[in-house]
């Protein structure tokens, strides 16, 4: 978290307030705990307590369920951008300031629909965004996870220029040198930004950089 941290401070000409969804404290970092108060189904949500937790399927990671937390958190008629830990940002972050809701293109898909990757995420607050927030997620609906329920909740979102998955995107020559108009590299899956296989690349040397790298299991 300090590394993105660092890597926004770094890229983002305009003022902003930089938060953290998570269930620690991070020294230095402005935290926001997990509200778990999304119930997955309507049986669940029916046998609300004082004390609401999340409900996942027995062995469903919970983490990627929290960014939705992110939608709650935003203010009306404030410009937000969500961003994964696993991303580079290599350019200036105000260019990707969206009055509509915008985000990373997953291309993973061959179909005319655009799909949406959670990995960075554009958009004004409005009450129809806050709405993403709901009382209760059918969880079992969205097999590809937070960012289908989110695509389907928005209805209709703007691919984001400048935002490229090292795997999807880049080929060989623009790893070695990025796209001019290069803001954020996202990475899904593996490989990571602390893998062996990319550490050859000299954006990934400039923005993680100073800290440990801990390869993601």
């Amino acid at each position: 978290m300090k590394r993105l941290q660092q890597m926004v401070a770094e890229n983002c000409s305009i003022p902003y307030n930089f938060r953290c969804i998570s269930d620690h404290e991070i020294d230095g970092v402005e935290t926001v705990p997990f509200s778990r108060d999304i119930f997955i189904t309507k049986e669940h949500h029916s046998q609300r307590q004082d004390s609401p937790q999340m409900v996942l399927s027995e062995g469903k990671p919970q983490g990627c369920w929290a960014k939705v937390d992110a939608w709650k958190l935003a203010p009306t008629g404030t410009f937000n951008l969500l961003l994964d830990l696993d991303v580079c940002v290599v350019g200036d972050l105000a260019q990707l300031a969206r009055l509509q809701p915008s985000g990373a293109r997953d291309c993973r898909h061959t179909d005319s629909t655009p799909w949406l990757n959670g990995s960075v995420i554009s958009w004004m607050s409005t009450t129809t965004t806050q709405a993403v927030y709901p009382e209760y997620i059918p969880y079992v609906e969205f097999p590809r996870g937070e960012q289908e329920y989110v695509q389907k909740a928005l209805k209709k979102f703007i691919p984001l220029e400048g935002v490229y998955s090292y795997k999807c995107h880049l080929t060989g020559k623009t790893r070695n040198k990025l796209p001019e108009d290069a803001v954020v590299i996202f990475f899904h899956g593996h490989p990571t930004p602390a893998s062996n296989k990319v550490q050859g690349y000299s954006w990934i040397s400039r923005t993680w950089k100073g800290l440990d790298r801990i390869e993601r299991v």
